[in-house]
């Protein structure tokens, strides 16, 4: 991927679109690029929203989806948890990995009804 790209998806990472964030997130994981986790870690998160992406952006960018499975029980905002699983359901070709159904079978514990409910369609794809 080219530099002008890489820097497109950093600023779509910080988006306030969520579903535009995550899809520009789960582009930027595949690089192992340390400019791109540099340039991610730099940016001040504008509300939670941001904060939230900006967190799953550094998490997936150091180890992957299998991040997420570790770091899952310390996500915080349960409602932010939900659209990140929804985003997974809806394009889940763009998060698709090996540690990818670890993830869905982790989030059927989630305290959060509506979350583990988001893994149990997602397990269904």
């Amino acid at each position: 991927m080219d530099l002008t790209r890489k820097k497109y998806l950093i600023k779509k990472a910080c988006s306030n679109d969520y579903r535009i964030a995550f899809k520009a997130i789960a582009e930027l994981r595949n690089e192992n690029d340390p400019f791109v986790l540099h340039a991610i870690e730099e940016v001040k998160a504008k509300d939670e929203q941001r904060k939230f992406q900006l967190l799953i952006a550094k998490i997936v960018l150091q180890n992957g989806v299998s991040g997420l499975v570790e770091e899952w029980n310390r996500l915080p905002l349960s409602e932010w948890r939900e659209h990140l699983m929804s985003e997974f359901c809806n394009f889940i070709e763009l998060w698709a990995e090996e540690t990818f159904l670890d993830l869905f079978i982790h989030v059927l514990d989630d305290p959060d009804d509506l979350v583990s409910g988001r893994a149990v369609i997602g397990l269904r794809h």
